[in-house]
Parts: structure tokens; sequence; C-alpha cells
């Protein structure tokens, strides 16, 4: 059985954000996007699971994979794309602020 379409979605912006392709990484959201920036801050303008990859400020790797939750609208122009991008998942609801 192949792949859903949002499964698809959802690497090729986990690709383009650890190849830091931001422009290809903005096709991803839609025009009026909310992006959960940490608990308790999210800039506005599904289950799944996101690798995030990189380096701290100290020179540390950074490599973890979080159960992100995405929530994806049909546009107009038949693309689906990401509405709400919440990469705490259901962590964020047990995280004191």
């Amino acid at each position: 059985m192949p792949d859903h379409e949002l499964v698809n979605i959802i690497a090729s912006a986990d690709a383009a954000i650890n190849a830091e392709d931001f422009d290809a990484l903005m096709t991803f959201y839609a025009e009026d996007a909310t992006l959960v920036v940490e608990p308790g801050r999210w800039v506005t303008g599904q289950l799944a699971k996101t690798r995030v990859r990189g380096t701290l400020k100290n020179g540390e790797p950074y490599n973890v994979l979080r159960s992100a939750t995405y929530v994806f609208r049909k546009e107009q122009d038949g693309a689906s794309r990401c509405t709400i991008d919440n990469p705490y998942g259901v962590n964020l609801l047990s995280t004191k602020t």
C-alpha cells in the first residue's frame, strides 16, 4: 500500500528543513498557518514523526525524533498545505509554562 499523500508531504518538508532550503519549506505552509515555536509561543502567518537535525550554538549535534501534530487543508489549487505545525505534539499538553 503506498504512503498517504500527507506522509510524503511531511517527508519533503523534513528534507527541506535538513537541507536548510527554506524557500522550498515555505511551500509546505498555508498563508494563514500557525507554527508552535515552543510551549507558550507560536507564529501565525495527523500525527507524524519528525526528525530534526542540526548543530547547537555550542557545536554539539542536535538530532531528535518528535511526534508532531500537523493540520492540513486542501487549497483551491488542489495542494494540501499545513495550517498548524506543532512539533511538540501531545507532549505540549504536559509541558508546564
